[in-house]
C-alpha cells in the first residue's frame, strides 16, 4: 500500500518565503518535520513546489549578490538628519533634512570578488612547475612575474 504524502499545497508559498530567508533543503525538511529525501521527492512529484523553491532561492541570491556587488564597488545611501535652522521664542527650530552619503567600497568584498572571478590571477597560492627538477612549487602571495 502506498504511503500518504505529508505534502500540502500551502507548502509552495511557505517554502518560497522560507527560501527568501536562506533556508536550505535540509532546513525545509526540518521545518516540515520530514527528511531531506522527502523534500526532494516533493520537488519531483509537485512541480509548483519545485518552482517556488527555485523562485525563492533565485530572488534571495539576487538580493545578496546585489548587496555584495554594492559592497565591493561602493554606493550611495540617503539618510535623514536633524539640523537646527534657527531659534524662535527661546526654542531651537529643528528641520529634518535628507542627506546623501557615499559608502566606501569594502576591500574584503573586492578581493573576494576578484578571487572568484579571476582565480588564476588573484588566488592566494600559485603553483609553478620547474622544468629542471620536475618539481611543483607553491608560492603564497601575489601572482609571480611571468617570463
Amino acid at each position: 500500500m502506498p504511503r500518504i504524502s505529508k505534502y500540502k499545497k500551502e507548502y509552495d508559498e511557505q517554502s518560497y518565503r522560507l527560501t527568501l530567508l536562506g533556508f536550505t533543503d535540509q532546513d525545509l525538511a526540518d521545518f516540515f518535520l520530514v527528511t531531506e529525501q522527502t523534500v526532494n521527492n516533493w520537488k519531483k512529484a509537485h512541480p509548483s513546489f519545485f518552482e517556488s523553491l527555485k523562485r525563492g532561492k533565485a530572488k534571495a541570491d539576487g538580493f545578496v549578490a546585489e548587496s555584495f556587488y554594492n559592497s565591493a564597488t561602493g554606493y550611495f545611501i540617503e539618510e535623514e538628519e536633524a539640523k537646527v535652522v534657527g531659534i524662535g521664542k527661546g526654542e531651537s527650530v529643528v528641520q529634518i533634512v535628507k542627506i546623501k552619503k557615499y559608502i566606501q567600497p569594502d576591500k574584503g568584498s573586492q578581493l573576494s570578488w576578484l578571487k572568484n572571478r579571476q582565480p588564476a590571477i588573484w588566488r592566494d597560492n600559485h603553483q609553478i612547475e620547474t622544468p629542471q627538477s620536475n618539481m611543483t612549487v607553491t608560492i603564497s602571495g601575489p601572482t609571480p612575474p611571468s617570463e
